[in-house]
């Protein structure tokens, strides 16, 4: 069967030599961001979320996580709360502290990169009636000890 080759579909090359990927590399490493950019916070009414079962709510963390309240449940999207994503530092606080979140009866991962699995975050979430995801076994283990037990 023959190798299939991802291809761009608006004709952008994607054929570059090694020496071509390695000066983009370094042009695009001596490039400063601009890290003053701040996203703007409407603090969220914790009490308010804590006591909410009744009422949907989206609350953004950051990058890629929510807080979302529906009928009931408290779910919590790709779970990062990390100060640092990679090398790069989070632009803003997230929109609710780790510590202040109310209790989260469903996690939806949508796939195990770092900027979207954080196991730090998912340790703080945890609660003894935790069942660990299926999908991750690897991090279950680390994840979820007592759980796993």
């Amino acid at each position: 069967m023959p190798k299939i080759r991802y291809n761009n579909m608006n004709d952008v090359s994607t054929d570059h030599s090694v020496g071509e990927f390695r000066q983009w590399r370094k042009e695009r490493r001596g490039k400063k961001k601009d890290l003053s950019f701040r996203v703007p916070n409407v603090p969220p009414d914790i009490e308010y979320l804590h006591a909410n079962r009744r009422d949907a709510t989206i609350t953004w963390i950051g990058h890629s996580t929510f807080f979302i309240q529906y009928e009931g449940l408290n779910l919590v999207t790709d779970p990062v709360w990390a100060k640092r994503m990679g090398l790069d530092p989070r632009l803003g606080e997230p929109g609710i502290a780790i510590g202040d979140m109310p209790p989260v009866d469903v996690v939806l991962i949508s796939h195990s990169h770092y900027d979207h699995l954080h196991l730090a975050s998912i340790r703080k979430l945890y609660r003894e009636e935790t069942s660990p995801p299926d999908c991750v076994q690897k991090w279950s283990a680390k994840a979820f000890p007592t759980a796993l037990s």
